[in-house]
């Protein structure tokens, strides 16, 4: 009887090896068959031709326009002011990225670009009403 790779008894047999080709097999547990639950993506809405975004916490199973987590923020792509494009909130990312969520590659980019904008806005203390001057006028 000729045995060849294809036999059923030898595939059993390098299959249960302990050893590889390029020596024994070692398996790294923090980065082999283990994916992350918890992604940061973008959720697009909108409609034909006008994308807007949420940027969103979401199980990294759900599909792209999936059940979410919780929202954290928007990207606007088609707003023409720059600046106004993205909107984030910088408490709950800074959570969700400590708990080990991984973000998208574009995420990342917009957490670099603006996440430093938005952290500040959230130091500074909101305005009062008092400040502002009421016009209200006296009953004649």
């Amino acid at each position: 009887m000729v045995r060849g790779p294809w036999s059923v008894v030898n595939n059993r047999q390098n299959a249960l090896s302990l050893t590889t080709d390029h020596g024994p097999r070692t398996t790294d547990s923090a980065t082999e068959g283990c994916s992350v639950a918890v992604r940061i993506r973008m959720k697009r809405l909108g409609r034909k031709h006008r994308p807007y975004y949420r940027i969103v916490a979401i199980d990294g199973r759900q599909p792209r326009d999936g059940r979410v987590l919780e929202e954290l923020g928007t990207y606007d792509p088609m707003m023409k002011n720059k600046d106004n494009r993205v909107t984030l909130v910088p408490a709950r990312i800074k959570y969700w990225l400590s708990v080990g969520a991984q973000p998208s590659e574009k995420c990342q980019v917009l957490f670099k670009k603006y996440m430093q904008r938005f952290e500040e806005a959230a130091a500074r203390p909101a305005p009062t009403a008092e400040a502002a001057p009421t016009a209200e006028s006296p009953p004649a």
